[in-house]
């Protein structure tokens, strides 16, 4: 696979890592932006975003006569993460090692967790992302391109885990942006964290959980109806532990998504036998998405929908396309085919 250039560039105080930028050949093609976000304790060094980067980026050049726009990745650290980190201890979770403490009346003892704010400054971590990223879109085109000698006319993120979350969050607030695939994240961060605290025998009430941060979650929570139009491909491991794909709500959420038929294209896959990781097959559903959606020429994608069609016979019905893949419980939008397990690309936290 081909090595893509890295430009290292800052705007309004933000590093960011621009890959693929000297690559750029087609001076009359409009240009697609892909965000990558990653996980909570990661940073934007992380070999596997350069992989994706990598896959995503090397599509699009081996099919330029197919494509309708040329593609760049931006990588940028998660706020006090990699080169913006200014308080270490602060993205360390309720309990990471050990047992919690009770005290005489049964409570869990604040003083033997790790960070008592953990909910609190996970939140302020990949909310302060999406600001970030909206700043970025308002502000890239300009820094890139001085000259106005390109136009970016797409906007696309994907973010794993804490990225994830975040995904859902860009998705929800900034209409620009419409190509979304979170990975291993949680659209509900109330109904995770409800989960994490039941584990843990917290209440999730004041300090954990003060009402004022409560009003602000529910008031800025993801939305179906900031979905409409958009581009949505959601991935989960089926023994993610850390994220679960019922407990975080995203079953609940893509099930409600799917119910307003309100996205452009919607597909979830919950991977079998894999826990709260990014996997490889994860990365490559992830960039045949990415180019069918966000970079292929829409005059390809019927072509190749019609070539379907007439190898395959008469069209499926579409509602037999949420199809059961793994728990009877769960309901997804893939073709129901299995993977073996695989190495992990990469295994976080958040």
């Amino acid at each position: 696979m081909a090595e893509y250039s890295i430009t290292n560039l800052s705007i309004g105080g933000i590093p960011i890592q621009v890959v693929g930028l000297k690559e750029l050949k087609a001076p009359n093609e409009p240009v697609g932006i892909l965000f990558l976000l990653h996980g909570r304790l990661g940073s934007s060094k992380q070999k596997y975003l350069m992989r994706i980067a990598t896959s995503v980026l090397s599509e699009a050049a081996s099919r330029p006569k197919e494509r309708a726009r040329e593609v760049i990745v931006i990588i940028l650290d998660q706020r006090n993460h990699g080169v913006r980190t200014v308080d270490p201890d602060r993205n360390q979770g309720w309990k990471e090692t050990g047992q919690v403490a009770l005290l005489p009346d049964g409570q869990v003892d604040p003083q033997s967790l790790d960070n008592i704010s953990h909910l609190h400054d996970m939140y302020t971590l990949y909310t302060g992302t999406v600001h970030d990223v909206s700043f970025l879109i308002t502000h890239l085109e300009p820094l890139l391109f001085p000259h106005d000698e390109r136009t970016i006319d797409k906007w696309m993120v994907m973010g794993i885990s804490l990225g994830g979350h975040a995904s859902w969050h860009i998705g929800t607030h900034d209409p620009r942006v419409s190509l979304v695939v979170p990975v291993i994240g949680s659209p509900s961060y109330l109904t995770l964290f409800q989960h994490r605290a039941e584990g843990l025998g917290l209440a999730l009430a004041p300090p954990y959980l003060p009402a004022s941060l409560r009003r602000e979650m529910e008031r800025a929570t993801p939305r179906v109806d900031a979905f409409k139009g958009k581009d949505v491909l959601v991935m989960s491991g089926a023994d993610d532990m850390l994220v679960p794909f019922e407990e975080s709500g995203s079953r609940e959420f893509t099930q409600r998504l799917k119910d307003a038929a309100i996205c452009r294209t919607l597909e979830v896959w919950v991977q079998p036998e894999t826990g709260h990781t990014c996997s490889i097959e994860m990365i490559d559903r992830a960039k045949d998405f990415i180019w069918t959606n966000g970079i292929q020429r829409k005059d390809q994608v019927a072509k190749r929908g019609d070539a379907e069609a007439r190898s395959e016979g008469p069209p499926a019905d579409t509602s037999a396309t949420f199809t059961i893949l793994c728990e009877p419980e769960h309901v997804f939008l893939f073709p129901s085919v299995l993977f073996s397990p695989s190495n992990s690309a990469y295994t976080d936290t958040s």
